[in-house]
């Protein structure tokens, strides 16, 4: 589970996000499964663990839904506030800022959960969780790296393309030209995260090997996940640079759409803060506006 932990995260948050509102219920309320299954690949744990493990579980989707819930709703009516309200980089980079945060506290909960049950792990189950590592990463450089550079592209022009119609329905031709000419300007990014986290998977199981505490576990996920700490100049540089490209295609496409697009925007953000706070606990929705007022 350790290094694909993000992509275990992002992969729930878009069930959460972009789905319909039936899905959004359903996929929430079973989100401690959806984990548990996920790092039973990883980490192969006996029946005892599972059980500890899931206890753990459903400890943190608990608070997640009393505490977080609430944030996210005020966040995606920030968001459709900000975006009517008119958008400029400034705008976008406060929007990226609060995701970071809600980011980054969801992280925080995911370690609570995973840094016990990592130092429960035998042996044998470590030499397991670090051949499920190396199938990962096999599997992410066939996705990622190999090809001739003009597929690997136009991969890349895809998945954007993919990530801005869910949100505006349509691109227009010279929206699309934007798009094309940001993503052949991106950085390789996708080198650099991989390497690094590579390296901190060793690292990990390195650790693991010498019967660390639990909060020695906390502490060096927490500085990998949460801070990113250990990458190299480059890295930082190719991140800054990615992160200022997305913002301006970001800037440009939303200064550029229609009234179609605009409205198809509008409606997706309520929409889904809508069915949010359907599921979140009547005692944890009086704070949403106190929330919403913080991030004006």
């Amino acid at each position: 589970m350790p290094g694909v932990a993000k992509n275990i995260i992002i992969g729930l948050s878009a069930i959460l996000i972009l789905s319909g509102c039936s899905i959004i219920s359903y996929s929430y309320n079973r989100a401690d499964w959806f984990l548990s299954k996920e790092a039973q690949k990883y980490l192969n744990l006996n029946k005892t663990q599972q059980i500890h493990f899931r206890g753990a579980l459903d400890k943190a989707h608990l608070i997640h839904r009393q505490r977080e819930l609430p944030h996210y709703v005020a966040f995606l009516k920030y968001t459709a506030y900000t975006v009517a309200d008119g958008i400029n980089a400034q705008k976008v980079e406060r929007i990226i800022a609060h995701l970071q945060v809600l980011f980054k506290r969801l992280l925080k909960l995911l370690i609570d959960v995973v840094a016990p049950t990592l130092i429960a792990l035998e042996p044998a189950q470590l030499d397991y969780l670090e051949s499920a590592l190396q199938k990962h990463n096999k599997k992410q450089t066939k996705n990622l790296f190999h090809g001739k550079p003009e597929k690997l592209e136009q991969r890349r022009i895809e998945r954007l393309t993919k990530l801005y119609k869910f949100w505006f329905s349509y691109l227009t031709p010279p929206q699309k030209n934007l798009l094309e000419k940001a993503a052949k300007s991106l950085p390789d990014i996708e080198v650099h995260a991989s390497k690094y986290n590579r390296i901190k998977q060793q690292q990990l199981l390195s650790l693991l090997r010498q019967q660390p505490t639990s909060d020695d576990i906390r502490e060096f996920l927490h500085a990998w996940w949460v801070n990113g700490e250990g990458k190299n100049k480059e890295h930082q540089q190719f991140e800054h640079s990615c992160r200022e490209i997305l913002i301006t295609l970001s800037v440009q496409l939303l200064k550029t759409h229609d009234q179609y697009q605009q409205r198809h925007l509008q409606k997706k953000l309520k929409y889904f803060a809508k069915e949010l706070e359907k599921i979140t606990p009547n005692e944890s929705r009086v704070h949403i506006a106190a929330y919403y007022q913080a991030l004006m």
